[in-house]
């Protein structure tokens, strides 16, 4: 039972610590071009990003959209990423879990006879 206690806790924790960087460190980012956009320039296909789908998702250039102060779009995006993204890893989870109890150990069915001696 402990370890599950501390388990809880460790993904509690990690989430608590991830939102805090989504939301409150992300919108410090670096405004430079990372390494795939670099690439991307230099082999002159940058502008094809402007026409594909992602260009228009939800969160396109980690904003936020509808809000014109820009750090805290970007932050909101980053909490929106955070939680979208421990939802599907913990939904995930649960359908990979074994039947059977927490771990995947194997409970004794209370109909199971047992033999002595």
């Amino acid at each position: 039972m402990k370890a599950i206690v501390r388990v809880k806790t460790l993904i509690i924790a990690g989430l608590v610590l991830s939102v805090f960087l989504a939301f409150f460190i992300s919108p410090f980012a670096s405004k430079s071009p990372d390494g795939l956009e670099k690439v991307a320039e230099r082999q002159n296909f940058l502008s094809l990003g402007d026409k594909l789908v992602w260009r228009h998702s939800l969160l396109a250039e980690y904003l936020f959209p509808g809000i014109k102060n820009e750090r805290l779009a970007t932050g909101l995006a980053g909490l929106t990423g955070t939680i979208v993204a421990f939802a599907l890893a913990y939904m995930i989870a649960a359908l990979l879990r074994r039947p059977g109890g927490r771990g995947g150990e194997r409970r004794q069915d209370s109909n199971t006879s047992h033999r002595s001696g």
